[in-house]
């Protein structure tokens, strides 16, 4: 870490970087001594320019609340961070009373604060709402797993009414109970611009689930989790009655709260006529026959649902009967998830009468569904008939050679596909090959637990050869050794597309560092590799990676590497920074998105423009001009994104472009 700081700062490198380069954005990794202090303040002290500042480093236990105080000396000088990120353990327990006020009273322009899984000790709340009092542009605030309970809420609550412009409050896993509900349900009552509301697993049951959702506002509240709260019959009354009235709600979770006939009926009574709401979550709730049948003669005639998650809700033969039929004219659904769920065979005949008359859905999930080789048969006879369906996660089936030959037939046209945690055993790597080599359109890959070798991946390499869609691929927990890194590394050597590759809890030791840093000199696009778990590296062969990212301008993460790699990090932090600055240059704008829908429609495109073009030109030749072939992606750009950087502070799905965000974005829009 001093290493990374010697670079950055020492040499009065860090200024220029950010002045230069227009980078507003940095992240302490790696591990902190007692001597990176004094270099860790003037870091956060000494720019203007910096809006994003996130902290994840480990540190020596004795010098904890040392960092605490260097950091809240360093943000009382710096006016211009307006995110902060201290989540995991990174304040120390002893501090909250001296330093935590201090970090969020100064500045009082932070708009982004996530405290998350901090475990602060017992009366904490009044600390924290001291610091909260007095910023008014507070937007983004995330307190989740601190263990607050009703005496820590109050004050919470009390402080954030001085605050009329939160949109997002994520309060999931704490101990607010009844009574707490009681002052937070205050709260929300004054707050008119709340979005987005977290608050599962706080023990809230009836009486506290029903004092929240009758304080919710219906013309401004977007995403609701109040999943594993016991609601109970008043609490579903209330969430029905809000859902009837609702003109803004968008995604529902109401997940694990054992919801009987009765009370889903309730919920069901507000979907009648309820045109907004596009995600529904009910997993883990068991309705009996009444409640699902309800369910059902909703989704019947409310096409405006377009993702039904109904996971783990022992759903038999006799109930997968209503849902065929619902399924099948309901023309609106695009993303439908039955995982958890025992489907027999005549269950998968049933379904597939529906899936041929239904030609919406996209996306569709079934694992741990227990299919089996017989189930995966059925299942790519139904899929024959149905071409819409192109996300695909069968993983968790016990699905061997038998059931991929099947399935192989219908994986050709497959964009999103899991296969994780079936033994398909050497035969079926092959039929699953052959499915690959007539798939041009795949975009993400998943074989985790798969029991591969390393033939097994060379076989899967050489099926995708010819693929120009694939963004990432997922190798983790299988049975790769230095020999499947050195393959690995030689087919990336001429892969043009993938940016994710997860190569996570295998038999990857030091021999296989030098097959890894071959992979990052060789290939310029991928940007992100995962080695954590059972993967073994000693300090002293991190070098090698390191000397690998100098000619490597697109790394953005590498997990799984020890700690004390200081000068690693440098180099990834500078490999973020290099990105975004070529993005600004190629781009000479810094652009907002704010159609997400339309920006994920795109991402692909997006995604390999920005690869092609900033892993092949050095930043100071980035001009429009000398790119010549970006005016397709130009033009995307410019349709997509607002020019108007100050609508930033009106609409809460916008976020400052930067590889990172499209990156996240994309691994978002891949899984969901």
């Amino acid at each position: 870490m001093k290493r990374l700081f010697d670079e950055l700062i020492t040499e009065r490198q860090f200024l220029k970087l950010y002045y230069d380069q227009d980078v507003t954005q940095v992240n302490i990794v790696g591990q902190l001594a007692q001597d990176d202090l004094k270099d860790l303040y003037q870091g956060i002290n000494v720019s203007d320019v910096v809006t994003h500042f996130s902290y994840k480093a480990k540190i020596d236990p004795t010098i904890k609340q040392q960092k605490d105080t260097i950091i809240s000396n360093g943000l009382k000088s710096n006016k211009s961070i307006t995110h902060l990120d201290l989540h995991q353990d990174n304040v120390y327990q002893t501090n909250v009373h001296g330093i935590l006020p201090q970090m969020l009273e100064t500045p009082h322009n932070i708009i982004y604060l996530d405290l998350a899984n901090n475990n602060f000790p017992p009366n904490s709340g009044k600390i924290i709402a001291s610091g909260l009092k007095g910023n008014q542009v507070l937007r983004y605030l995330n307190l989740e797993g601190n263990s607050l309970d009703h005496n820590n809420i109050e004050p919470i609550s009390f402080a954030l009414q001085f605050n009329q412009v939160l949109e997002y409050l994520n309060l999931d896993s704490n101990k607010i109970g009844e009574n707490g509900a009681k002052c937070l349900s205050q709260l929300l009552k004054d707050h008119s611009s709340l979005k987005n509301l977290s608050i599962k697993g706080n023990s809230l049951n009836e009486y506290g689930s029903s004092l929240i959702i009758e304080s919710l506002n219906p013309d401004c509240l977007e995403y609701l989790d109040i999943s594993a709260n016991s609601i109970g019959t008043q609490g579903a009354r209330a969430l029905g009655q809000f859902i009837k009235i609702t003109n803004s709600l968008q995604q529902l979770y109401s997940s694990q709260n054992n919801l009987h006939s009765e009370q889903i009926r309730y919920i069901n009574s507000g979907l009648k006529d309820n045109k907004t709401i596009k995600l529904i979550e009910l997993s883990g709730n068991y309705p009996e026959e009444l409640g699902n049948k309800a369910l059902v003669a909703n989704l019947s005639v409310n096409n405006s649902i377009e993702q039904f998650i109904l996971k783990n809700n022992s759903l038999n033969y006799e109930r997968i009967k209503y849902w065929s039929d619902a399924i099948a004219v309901n023309n609106g659904l695009r993303y439908l998830d039955l995982g958890g769920n025992n489907l027999s065979e005549a269950s998968i005949l049933l379904l597939s009468n529906a899936f041929k008359e239904n030609n919406s859905i996209i996306k569709l999930g079934l694992s741990y569904t227990q299919l089996g080789e017989t189930g995966a048969i059925c299942l790519a006879k139904v899929l024959s008939a149905n071409k819409s369906i192109t996300h695909l996660d069968i993983s968790n089936n016990q699905i061997q050679s038998k059931g991929i030959e099947a399935l192989s037939e219908i994986i050709d046209r497959m964009q999103y596909l899991n296969l994780g945690n079936n033994n398909f055993g050497s035969k079926g790597i092959e039929f699953l090959a052959e499915g690959l080599k007539a798939n041009k359109v795949l975009v993400s890959l998943d074989l985790t637990r798969c029991s591969l070798s390393d033939l097994d991946i060379g076989i899967i390499f050489d099926s995708l050869e010819n693929n120009p869609c694939l963004i990432k691929l997922n190798f983790s927990n299988n049975n790769i050794n230095n020999n499947g890194a050195k393959i690995i590394a030689d087919k990336m050597a001429t892969n043009k597309t993938i940016a994710i590759l997860d190569m996570s809890h295998n038999s990857i030791n030091n021999t296989g560092v030098d097959h890894i840093a071959d992979l990052i000199k060789n290939n310029s696009y991928v940007a992100n590799i995962n080695l954590t778990g059972s993967n073994q590296f000693q300090i002293q062969w991190i070098q090698k990676i390191t000397d690998a990212l100098n000619s490597h301008n697109n790394i953005l993460k590498i997990d799984g590497l020890p700690d004390n790699t200081g000068n690693l990090s440098a180099k990834i932090v500078k490999n973020q920074q290099l990105l975004h600055y070529n993005l600004a240059k190629l781009t000479e704008k810094t652009f907002v998105f704010e159609d997400k829908e339309e920006l994920h429609k795109n991402l692909l495109t997006i995604v390999k423009q920005i690869q092609s073009s900033c892993g092949k030109l050095p930043p100071q030749t980035l001009t429009n001009k000398e790119i010549g072939t970006s005016k397709d992606y130009l033009s995307i750009i410019k349709d997509l994104f607002s020019e108007d950087v100050s609508n930033e502070v009106e609409n809460p799905y916008i976020s400052v472009l930067s590889h990172t965000d499209l990156l996240g974005s994309y691994e978002d829009w891949l899984e969901n």
